[in-house]
């Protein structure tokens, strides 16, 4: 079973790394009509969207998360209608007091993950101290943005920063997206320190791939493929990426689902 570890609950029309104006134009007409309008107008679209793109990659299931907690709703709306090919991530704003509550409110709904992103969330790990707390007690991973996507940006997305967290919650399951993005040797200098932290592959060159497999071993490398923040929104050269690794077999089916399957199995 292949499993995307790293899709987002959006449409992209064009062919480049942005939305564009007519994929937020239905992202933004999708989540209104689940708040104010109380139906499903537009999530079945959306799921099929998705799942266009992950079958005929041969890509069995994909775990959708948001990077903003409103989009939260529109993620479980997906998996209830979509249970066999979705799993759901959610999303919590860290500046909330009661964030870690909100949380457990949203596993005991079905949710396996948690998802955040310090760059657009505007928040520093330390500051969120009561919700990776919370996420070490309910046993669930959390998948954190890492790398500066503008120029301007302050490293809060950068994985050393992690390393106080870890040795306060030293069985939190910690996944670093992107390979660590801008921040690639500060996210294999935490991996290698810290075994409960793992790397999902989105975004990264098949070489950066093999040096966090050779630095950590393919049991902690995740197949993700960022979907559809990348060319048209199809994750395929994501997958060949993986697929054309000189690895065996058997690594590559941890990579693409054994390592994230085991994560988010109680």
């Amino acid at each position: 079973m292949i499993i995307d570890a790293h899709t987002h609950p959006y449409f992209n029309r064009t062919a480049t790394k942005g939305l564009g104006y007519v994929g937020n134009l239905e992202g933004t007409l999708t989540y209104l009509a689940l708040k104010y309008m109380r139906n499903e107008f537009g999530i079945k679209r959306l799921g099929n969207y998705i799942l266009e793109r992950i079958i005929k990659n041969g890509i069995s299931r994909a775990i959708v998360s948001p990077f903003f907690p409103y989009v939260t709703r529109v993620v479980k709306s997906l998996i209830d209608n979509f249970p066999e090919q979705f799993i759901g991530f959610c999303c919590v704003d860290p500046h909330n007091p009661k964030a870690d509550q909100i949380l457990e409110k949203y596993v005991r709904y079905g949710f396996k993950g948690l998802k955040l992103h310090a760059v657009h969330q505007n928040f520093w790990p330390k500051q969120a101290m009561h919700v990776w707390e919370k996420a070490e007690k309910l046993n669930i991973p959390v998948l954190v943005h890492s790398g500066r996507i503008w120029q301007g940006d302050t490293d809060s997305s950068n994985p050393l920063y992690y390393q106080e967290i870890i040795d306060r919650f030293p069985k939190l399951k910690l996944i670093i997206a992107h390979l660590g993005g801008s921040f690639e040797k500060e996210a294999l200098k935490l991996a290698k320190k810290y075994d409960n932290v793992y790397m999902d592959t989105s975004g990264g060159s098949a070489k950066k791939v093999m040096i966090a497999i050779k630095a950590l071993g393919s049991e902690r490398i995740i197949f993700g493929s960022d979907m559809p923040f990348i060319p048209y929104g199809d994750p395929g050269d994501e997958l060949n990426k993986i697929r054309n690794l000189e690895i065996s077999d058997e690594e590559k089916q941890l990579i693409l689902g054994q390592n994230i399957l085991r994560l988010i199995t109680p």
